[in-house]
């Protein structure tokens, strides 16, 4: 549900983090960047924002490798928090009436009368499965910002000329 991926540089982190520091100043301005420590947030600029755009979390972290030192860059593709903390609240109140329309449907069972409550099952799976394809609708319509995204962070690693480092994708 949370598209992500990894870049393998052989860079030390510091100089990729040094490195996306000076180029912060020329970024577009619909992206907005922070940084902080080895971690970086890059999500759309306020005026170009909607419901349904992504945030995009990335962290870099030290990777040795038996060449030496290199860096790991790891980054996941999400809604805004507050949009991932509702779809969460949503299913997990789905899921709660879900488990209530059990218990009292089981009541009323073993009572002999008729168990009408455990049409809430059933109900709150097709909801939660109508959450699910809100989210994954979201994901389409927030997809060429994803790649704005995605064309901002590879501007901010970019290497300079003169390190001896180069990025390998890696699936």
């Amino acid at each position: 549900m949370r598209p992500s991926f990894e870049l393998r540089l052989e860079t030390e982190v510091d100089h990729v983090m040094a490195a996306a520091r000076t180029r912060l100043p020329q970024l577009e301005s619909q992206v907005f960047v922070q940084v902080a420590g080895h971690h970086v947030e890059l999500l759309m600029a306020q005026e170009c924002r909607h419901y349904w755009s992504p945030w995009l979390s990335v962290t870099i972290d030290d990777l040795r490798t038996e060449d030496g030192a290199g860096s790991r860059v790891r980054g996941r593709y999400g809604p805004h928090p507050s949009v991932w903390t509702m779809l969460m609240s949503i299913h997990i109140a789905l899921m709660f009436s879900a488990v209530c329309g059990l218990v009292y449907g089981v009541a009323q069972w073993t009572l002999g009368r008729d168990p009408f409550a455990l049409i809430a099952i059933p109900i709150a799976g097709l909801l939660m499965l109508g959450v699910y394809m809100v989210s994954l609708a979201g994901q389409r319509l927030g997809a060429s910002q994803m790649h704005t995204l995605r064309d901002a962070l590879d501007k901010l690693l970019a290497l300079p000329p003169d390190a001896s480092g180069s990025a390998v994708v890696s699936a």
